[in-house]
């Protein structure tokens, strides 16, 4: 589960402004948590949906969805 958080978190680290300026007034991520557990045991199984809880310092604006494949 550790690496599931390490990807997490790179992935919202390259989601990051690149411009110094805006990224340091960008709101940063505070917790990344898993939400649920694992229908059976402690492993997923393929398809099985994965919800994870993330919280910014301060208020975001999320739009799209997140892609399945």
């Amino acid at each position: 589960m550790s690496v599931l958080f390490a990807g997490m978190a790179a992935l919202l680290l390259l989601a990051a402004p690149l411009d110094k300026a805006r990224a340091q007034d960008a709101p940063r991520v505070s917790t990344v948590r898993l939400m649920g557990a694992p229908a059976s045991g402690n492993t997923y199984c393929f398809a099985e949906l994965i919800e994870v809880g993330v919280t910014f310092t301060e208020a975001v604006t999320v739009t799209g969805t997140p892609n399945s494949n």
